[in-house]
């Protein structure tokens, strides 16, 4: 008896050992050749084991990635809990070390893989994001505290971190290849935006959300419009550039910029191959003005406010909800996703792209702003730019509905309101 009971932990010991090796070897494979590149056979071989060895521990591919997922997720416990103080001075610590820790490898790896993974399985990318969203969790507790203690408000704990996490990582930005800015910069906008999640951009008797940075002052945060290189001139005319654009899109959405194959562009555009080159250059050129081109037509109409919208709060919330709205539509959830995963090889295209949304929303929403300004519905000393920007990554939450979409119209404007509201007050909000 006591001989099989040594067996016994044995092979349970084994057992463990072998699932930890196919972990390993996974991880390596799916952080190196992403989630379409790795199969099931070159798992087992680089683990040397067979497949039935495999079948013990996983029931397929999607299984063994997201357990992989859960090792390198970083967990709440890696950056928090928060440190102690003043709610002020904990938010404001706090924002730099979820900023950082937002494209920090290798979870910002293993989130690629998802993306990825997301147009095999959804729910695989789901998971995943859930369980990297779970950054939050003492965020959130620390919100209920406040909100007990000190009378803060807001809708549920859970998504209102999950503000805050959009605000101080300044939504897809560095998810999409922006360089991090430096360390000055980074406690500075801590600060900036932990005031902002507590009091909101809205004009107070008492000067509580007054943002601390003069309008047109010089900030940083917002990078400048990017320079897209010139093309060389051509017979066709730009309408017919156009309609190839349009094609190569159709490419690029359905398989994502890697697996998009310059012979399938070519053979959508009804066009020789050399002629694509000619025109752009390279791959990475054809995408840079497909991804322009789709920007300028997912923003190209008028931001749709409801009749009557007069207070700030109602024009904000129409805002929101035209925001969210376009952001949630399939081209734009396509070319966020094609942004994500590629900024890891690509980032200098995805950058580019990205710094062309930045000013692309800002640019939209700006007019709406300063009016809220001229009006003393926004404080004075706001950076109009930079609102106009939180306004888009509050309505969109930043990368939140790549992977959670609102479920019909009751949840979108019930979102949108909250945004509006955080926005306007923050968490503390003038007595209703």
């Amino acid at each position: 008896m006591k001989n099989g009971m040594v067996r016994s932990a044995a092979e349970r010991q084994g057992e463990a050992d072998q699932r930890d090796r196919i972990l390993e070897e996974a991880e390596s494979l799916f952080l190196k050749e992403g989630f379409d590149g790795t199969t099931i056979d070159m798992i087992v071989s680089r683990a040397h084991i067979s497949k039935s060895d495999f079948y013990l521990h996983f029931q397929n591919r999607d299984d063994v990635f997201l357990a992989v997922a859960r090792r390198l997720i970083v967990l709440s416990g890696r950056f928090l809990p928060i440190p102690d103080g003043p709610l002020f001075d904990q938010l404001a610590a706090l924002g730099p070390l979820m900023r950082r820790g937002q494209v920090m490898q290798p979870g910002i790896g293993i989130l690629r893989a998802a993306i990825v993974a997301n147009r095999f399985s959804s729910d695989v990318a789901r998971q995943v994001y859930l369980r990297r969203a779970s950054q939050g969790d003492s965020l959130a507790r620390l919100l209920m505290k406040t909100a007990e203690a000190d009378g803060a408000r807001f809708d549920d704990a859970s998504l209102c971190a999950y503000r805050f996490g959009a605000i101080v990582t300044d939504g897809l930005r560095h998810l999409a290849g922006l360089p991090m800015p430096g360390a000055d910069d980074q406690r500075a906008f801590g600060r900036y935006a932990a005031h902002i999640f507590l009091y909101g951009y809205a004009a107070r008797e008492d000067g509580s959300s007054r943002a601390g940075i003069k309008e047109g002052g010089k900030h940083g945060w917002i990078a400048p419009q990017p320079v897209f290189p010139d093309l060389p001139p051509t017979r066709k005319s730009q309408e017919s550039w156009n309609a190839v654009l349009d094609q190569a899109w159709s490419v690029f959405r359905q398989a994502g910029y890697d697996a998009a194959s310059m012979d399938g562009i070519s053979d959508r555009a009804g066009l020789p191959k050399n002629t694509i080159y000619r025109r752009f250059g390279s791959k990475a050129g054809l995408f840079l003005f497909t991804a322009r081109r789709r920007i300028d037509m997912i923003l190209a109409a008028p931001v749709e406010l409801e009749k009557g919208a007069f207070t700030a709060h109602e024009i904000l919330t129409g805002v929101m909800l035209d925001m969210q709205k376009r952001f949630c539509s399939e081209d734009c959830l396509a070319l966020s996703r094609i942004l994500i995963a590629g900024a890891g090889e690509h980032d200098v295209m995805t950058s580019t792209v990205c710094e062309y949304l930045v000013q692309q929303v800002i640019d939209k929403i700006l007019p709406i702003v300063l009016s809220l300004i001229r009006t003393g519905d926004l404080a004075i000393g706001v950076a109009p730019d930079l609102a106009a920007w939180h306004i888009f990554v509050l309505a969109t939450f930043g990368s939140r509905f790549l992977f959670i979409a609102p479920e019909g119209a009751e949840e979108q404007l019930a979102l949108a309101s909250e945004a509006a509201e955080q926005f306007l007050f923050g968490i503390f909000r003038p007595p209703l």
